[in-house]
């Protein structure tokens, strides 16, 4: 990720404080390290076989249980992050 300016190089330290305070999360992907080069910050996380879109677009249509299963875990990592919605 190129950081070409001082709002997009604050945004990438949020970034990484918020992966920082989901370390434990069983939901969400996983942060284990960050760097740069002369150009890039580059982090290292989790390697996840699918995301949720294409999870979505396989499924083609999600029920109301599994909706609930991945609201659920939306709104623990949300909290862990104290994002307000």
């Amino acid at each position: 990720m190129k950081l070409n300016n001082d709002k997009s190089k604050k945004d990438f330290k949020k970034e990484i404080d918020v992966l920082r305070k989901m370390k434990d999360s069983k939901n969400s992907v996983k942060f284990f390290s960050h760097f740069d080069d002369k150009e890039n910050e580059i982090l290292i996380l989790e390697f996840c076989e699918c995301d949720l879109q294409t999870i979505i677009e396989k499924n083609n249509k999600l029920n109301i249980n599994q909706i609930f299963i991945l609201l659920n875990k939306l709104m623990k990592v949300l909290n862990i992050c104290k994002v307000k919605i």
